[in-house]
Parts: structure tokens; sequence; C-alpha cells
């Protein structure tokens, strides 16, 4: 829980974005539900929304799509045999690739998680960190 002083300030790490923010994660929503079908068990979202003060606090891109609820960062629940983590950068990689709107997709290969936004860029962007 956040106490109020750091809910103002924006520092709390988990925080309800405001209501007009809504519609802006749909696209991305549906994207990772597919994902999440064909990978056929669960995926943890590890980081939605991110109020500005608090993308700053994580070192976050200064524009990042997080700050307008429009990005999702994702990692699948176990990794096992057939379904390492190559496996699921693939799948990943795979409906990206498809997806019709401009896209962010991120690897982030220490941590194990993907980055997906979809429709809110002016151009698709791609990037992996080690």
């Amino acid at each position: 829980m956040c106490s109020s002083d750091l809910r103002h300030k924006g520092e709390c790490e988990l925080q309800i974005p405001p209501r007009q923010m809504w519609p802006n994660i749909h696209k991305t929503l549906q994207l990772a539900q597919k994902i999440r079908h064909e990978w056929g068990a669960p995926v943890a979202v590890l980081c939605g929304y991110r109020h500005p003060a608090y993308n700053r606090r994580v070192g976050g891109a200064e524009k990042s799509e997080h700050m307008q609820f429009a990005a999702v960062d994702l990692a699948p629940a176990k990794l096992g045999p057939g379904r390492g983590w190559k496996d699921w950068v693939a799948l990943v990689t795979k409906h990206v690739d498809a997806c019709p709107d401009f896209c962010g997709f991120g690897i982030y290969q220490s941590s194990r998680f993907t980055h997906i936004d979809v429709g809110a860029r002016q151009h698709s962007a791609r990037w992996t960190k080690p």
C-alpha cells in the first residue's frame, strides 16, 4: 500500500490509471490475449500503467507508453521443457509481426520478460536489452 503523500506525488508502484486512459490499453490487451491463448499457459503481467513520477524513479523511457496506459510487460508464468525463453520470444515476435498497427516490442533478456504496446505510436519500435 502507498501512503497518501506518496500517492499524491505519483510514487506508488500500483496505481489505477485515470479513467480517460482506459481505452488506450484495449489493443495491447487483445494482442496479449492472443499470445496467452497460443502459449496455452498462464502469462504474468509484470507492469501496466505507470504514473510519470514513478516511471522516472524506475528509469523508464521518457516517452514510455506505460505512462499512457498503452503498454504491458509480459512473462510466461512458468518456463519448462518445450516452453523455454526462446520459444516465448519467438511466439511474441510472431504475434507482433502480424499486428496491423504500429507496435512497440522490447525483449529484456536477463529479466526474462517482453514489452508490448499497440496503436499508440506513430511508428513501430523494437529493442533488446541484455
